[in-house]
């Protein structure tokens, strides 16, 4: 298993329970549960894929050995990670400040004009007179860059045109008022938005959908119908600029390094409602299309027989590449985005995403099921 670089001490151990859950066939939390002989509930194995680090290392060698993984190797991740996260607890005895949006939105532009200067990080920090891992941290979101720190960081990476200098001084300021406004981000048009700039640099975009085919993956007649939906409860124009605004958050899809989805949806969303048999029809076909290019791992949800699924909102969970930022949260309303980036508003969220990837169809079955909705469509 190849260690992962992150700031969460239990990055990789985490990893390595979902790959051995998967390999084992995804089975359920009672059967998981059964295999133990009474070691642990099956609200105690759910606990064990959600939140592993709340967990006694009992409880994880009693769900490693009922999958049949090296109970051994296991707990050497264990006991590493505990490690680290003590070290960290030594190193930083106060909690420093999360990342917020603006400031990974803000690291994301930096980075882009120094890498299209053609200038390392080392020598961006010499001529700035920095060190070389406050400019890391500046563009990994870790920490706001200081005001007076920015004329000169543009100036040295060639960034003329007033409107991006505008937009990156507004992003630091906004980064250093207190409160957190900078969580809500209204549908302007104006492209690329922040919805494109952070899946750029995304490595996986996981999402729960219960209502409708996610913007990402929609096609233009089916987008088509869902802009004629919205106009009974919004203006046309504000319907149209919100069905714009999603087609053009598909090209991040046609990036030469895309980011990876992982869908679930809910089973009542394949079905007829928006637009015609015909539109339905070819949707499905393009998520099928989807997913044996790989790009997409897709599971079907059925909210009948689970209650959680109801509750959930649609939401979007952003894994950028760069280990060190974490992860991000985005809910989209009628006219704007909402995104959420301390652990206390991300965890629930990615929480609930891993209860509906364990209780969903897996990946096989669910492609098997879009198969057979394709083909009563043509008939």
């Amino acid at each position: 298993m190849n260690a992962t670089v992150s700031s969460d001490p239990f990055f990789d151990l985490r990893h390595a329970i979902r790959r051995l859950y998967l390999h084992a066939g995804e089975p359920s939390l009672r059967s998981i549960a059964s295999r133990t002989h009474g070691g642990i509930s099956h609200a105690t194995a759910s606990e064990v894929l959600r939140s592993i680090e709340k967990r006694r290392w009992g409880q994880i060698e009693v769900f490693v050995s009922a999958l049949g993984g090296d109970v051994e190797i296991f707990h050497g991740m264990w006991v590493t990670a505990r490690e680290k996260q003590e070290r960290q607890r030594e190193e930083h005895p106060g909690s420093a400040p999360e990342p917020t949006v603006t400031q990974v939105l803000m690291g994301i532009g930096l980075r882009r004009h120094r890498e299209a200067r053609g200038i390392s990080r080392a020598a961006a920090a010499e001529a700035l007179g920095l060190d070389e891992n406050t400019v890391g941290s500046v563009e990994a979101g870790r920490r706001p860059l200081p005001v007076s720190g920015l004329a000169p960081m543009l100036d040295l990476y060639g960034v003329d045109k007033p409107r991006e200098r505008e937009r990156l001084t507004a992003l630091l300021h906004t980064a250093h008022q207190p409160g957190r406004l900078d969580r809500f981000f209204a549908l302007t048009g104006k492209e690329p938005d922040t919805y494109q700039r952070l899946a750029a640099e995304a490595e996986m975009i996981r999402i729960y959908e219960p209502k409708l085919v996610p913007a990402m993956l929609q096609t233009r007649e089916y987008a088509k119908a869902v802009q004629i939906l919205g106009t009974s409860f919004m203006t046309e124009e504000k319907s149209v600029l919100r069905s714009r605004v999603h087609m053009a958050r598909q090209r991040i899809l046609e990036n030469e390094k895309p980011p990876k989805l992982w869908v679930v949806l809910d089973q009542a969303v394949l079905h007829p409602g928006i637009g015609d048999r015909r539109v339905m029809r070819n949707q499905i076909q393009h998520l099928l299309t989807r997913i044996r290019s790989r790009g997409l791992c897709l599971q079907v949800h059925n909210a009948n027989w689970d209650a959680t699924g109801v509750a959930a909102p649609g939401f979007s969970v952003l894994r950028l590449r760069d280990p060190e930022t974490p992860d991000i949260v985005q809910v989209e309303q009628l006219t704007s985005d909402i995104y959420l980036d301390s652990r206390d508003d991300v965890d629930p969220y990615v929480a609930m995403m891993m209860h509906m990837v364990i209780d969903a169809e897996p990946p096989g079955r669910s492609l098997a099921l879009l198969n057979r909705l394709h083909e009563r469509l043509l008939n």
